[in-house]
């Protein structure tokens, strides 16, 4: 599995996510000779690619197979049999899913970082994207960006950048995303990274937000049934933040929308309160759909604290998103300089070069007025 996710993995995601559909609906009531077609097309693209397995587990293959497993017939002479088939696609399926799940450690600056990724068709969020790791080395490069302050990631995603700056010695770190299944995995990686108590300097905790110690260990707070999600720990701690709610303040208008794309019968992390700021804002890849240049400029001008400092890593695929980004940032009075940064040498998710991006990888500062 790559350190990250590049866009020849997405593209390639979404044309595996509507075969594989394709086929499952083929199997589910098609009749024999069609649905070993889609049997035989399935079990050998979910052998030869992660993106097939991916999306076979997220449309629920494994139980479907699992099934039809129960109830196939006996081989025929002649060809290959439909449980052979099956039988040969399940193997497969669950090879890869071992590897997709495992947690894998990354190095910055003698800070290690776990992470459990995910697949795409969880989310965007549940893979890392190769600005990621840019950013890491910017923060480790200069960590006082973070040392002793009140953070803030959005679009935090498996959290790596966020739980490094808690490691980098951040007061307090709030993890930040709006779909379930991405803030589910990043408890998970945040649980599995405990940081120091001699890293982190005091901060406050809402009342509100249970702590907990890491995955190995132990004990919750005496308040927190066993079954409980722990939505915080050390230093750091995990919020749904809707971007457009923000945006609606901004506008003077009344949040009227949920903290975050959650089922109502999730365990959910809190909804990041309305009126809490932070002397820093980091996030990687954030501007990519059409409404994110102006929800994003909202999201700093409502949560930067005066003279509080943002800093983005995007890669820009469109540079007239990037050049509507910073006409928003302008309109909401805050301060904003960019320079362009190379991809790191090692190869950890990074498609190309920067030239195959239409402006390249960009490093953004964004400076609230005191």
């Amino acid at each position: 599995m790559a350190d990250g996710a590049n866009e020849a993995d997405f593209l390639e995601a979404l044309i595996a996510s509507e075969r594989v559909e394709d086929w499952l609906q083929i199997i589910r009531s098609g009749t024999k000779q069609p649905r070993l077609t889609a049997l035989k097309e399935l079990a050998a693209a979910v052998s030869e690619s992660e993106s097939y397995a991916e999306e076979a587990q997220v449309a629920g293959a494994a139980g479907i197979l699992t099934k039809l497993l129960a109830a196939s017939s006996p081989a025929d002479e002649d060809e290959e049999s439909e449980t052979q088939l099956i039988a040969k696609a399940l193997t497969a399926l669950c090879g890869h899913l071992a590897a997709i799940h495992q947690e894998h450690t990354f190095e910055y600056g003698g800070h290690s970082v776990v992470i459990k990724q995910g697949c795409l068709g969880e989310g965007l969020g549940a893979r890392i994207w190769a600005v990621a790791h840019l950013m890491c080395r910017r923060l480790v490069e200069k960590p006082e960006l973070v040392r002793g302050k009140h953070v803030l990631e959005i679009g935090s995603g498996c959290g790596l950048c966020g739980i490094l700056a808690a490691k980098l010695g951040a007061a307090e770190v709030v993890l930040t995303d709006n779909e379930e299944t991405v803030l589910l995995n990043l408890q998970t990686c945040m649980a599995a990274n405990k940081v120091p108590s001699s890293s982190i300097s005091i901060s406050s905790k809402p009342a509100d937000v249970p702590s907990c110690t890491s995955h190995d260990g132990a004990s919750l707070a005496a308040d927190v049934q066993a079954s409980s999600i722990c939505w915080s720990q050390g230093n750091m701690q995990i919020c749904c933040l809707e971007w457009h709610n923000d945006w609606l303040r901004c506008q003077g208008r009344k949040n009227c929308c949920h903290g975050g794309k959650i089922g109502s019968d999730a365990c959910t992390p809190p909804t990041l309160a309305v009126d809490e700021q932070f002397d820093f804002v980091l996030g990687t890849d954030v501007i990519y759909e059409e409404q994110h240049p102006e929800l994003v400029a909202a999201v700093l001008a409502q949560r930067l604290n005066p003279g509080g400092q943002a800093l983005l890593c995007c890669a820009v695929r469109s540079q007239a998103l990037f050049d509507e980004f910073a006409q928003h940032v302008h309109a909401f009075n805050l301060l904003m300089t960019s320079q362009q940064i190379d991809p790191p040498h090692v190869k950890q998710g990074v498609f190309g070069q920067p030239h195959e991006y239409e402006g390249g990888f960009v490093l953004v500062t964004v400076t609230r007025r005191q």
